[in-house]
């Protein structure tokens, strides 16, 4: 099997990456050139070919090791931080850890079935969205517990 050109595989870098599987945007970021329709063409002629699905196969599996480590470390600054909170007595950051964790494990029904809504819809977030909005929320509970143990600290 031939080897990908330059722009093939800043293609497959974008559509794995940044573009969330944009084959249009992919083949514009990529530097190739024309008309939006011509680069809709472009894209979806990419995807099309064996070499290029191989390399986003590849690219895809590159992500989610890389995705599965990150949420490793988000479950352990969720353990720490649970744990600073309880002995700082935040018990608000506490049981919002507490729940950020029954979230991820998948333990709230309402929270199934609303997944099970957005995946009949259509709407299915990607790895990459999914550790952004775990993020978020590390960012928050991070703040509750600062906010707690600056008040524990002047009581």
């Amino acid at each position: 099997m031939r080897k990908l050109s330059l722009k093939q595989r800043a293609f497959v870098d974008f559509y794995c990456g940044i573009c969330n599987g944009n084959a249009t945007e992919s083949a514009c970021k990529a530097g190739y050139k024309g008309s939006r329709a011509q680069l809709q063409v472009m894209g979806a002629e990419n995807i099309l070919k064996p070499v290029v699905v191989k390399a986003m196969d590849e690219k895809y599996a590159e992500n989610e090791a890389e995705i599965e480590y990150d949420l490793n470390e988000w479950r352990k600054d969720v353990i720490d931080t649970k744990t600073r909170a309880k002995t700082a007595k935040n018990y608000v950051a506490e049981q919002r850890a507490q729940e950020m964790m029954a979230k991820h494990i998948g333990s709230y029904e309402a929270d199934n079935a609303q997944q099970a809504v957005k995946t009949q819809i259509g709407i299915v977030l990607t790895p990459q969205a999914r550790l952004a909005d775990l993020e978020r929320e590390m960012l928050m509970l991070k703040e509750l517990v600062k906010a707690g143990t600056a008040i524990a600290g002047e009581v």
